[in-house]
């Protein structure tokens, strides 16, 4: 098991103050996120751009049609994008995508496509700048979009400074 100071749990509560949050879960969630996922796989899209080119991307549909497991409160998780990409017949909770959804799930398999046939995820639609920390794509509905603040929107940097 993990232990946590209690200067590091101090430090953690200052970075994800309850108060700039819906409830204690949305905060719970959000830091849970930024350290073991969101942050993470930007560490790795850095070591990775050294060395081929890579395309970062970030779901951020919140009110992405669950197919296993209801989600409370409702937030964009690990594989909360895989409907958007597959038909999941066999999932257990089948809830229609909306147009909006349907809109970024058709840009979602061109990019994927494009990516397979090419190594480039572009379209005429939707340029993927190459990775850099302030280049990553928001999957967004209806359409995708770059983004340049994820690193501050995750607190990459108080991860980093463990």
């Amino acid at each position: 098991m993990l232990s946590v100071t209690d200067a590091r749990a101090a430090a953690i509560a200052a970075e994800y103050p309850l108060n700039a949050y819906a409830s204690p879960d949305v905060a719970f969630s959000a830091l849970v996120g930024d350290a073991n996922f969101a942050c993470t796989a930007l560490q790795m899209d850095a070591w990775l751009s050294r060395r081929a080119s890579t395309f970062a991307y970030e779901f951020n549909d919140d009110a992405a049609p669950w197919r296993y497991a209801p989600i409370d409160p409702p937030v964009a998780t690990h594989l909360s994008e895989l409907p958007y990409i597959f038909d999941l017949p066999d999932a257990p909770i089948q809830v229609p995508l909306n147009l909006d959804q349907e809109a970024l799930a058709a840009s979602m398999r061109t990019s994927w496509a494009n990516f397979a046939a090419s190594g480039d995820p572009s379209s005429a639609a939707l340029t993927w700048a190459s990775f850099d920390v302030a280049h990553v794509v928001s999957l967004v509905p209806p359409q995708p979009q770059g983004e340049t603040d994820f690193a501050s929107r995750h607190h990459c940097s108080f991860w980093a400074a463990r």
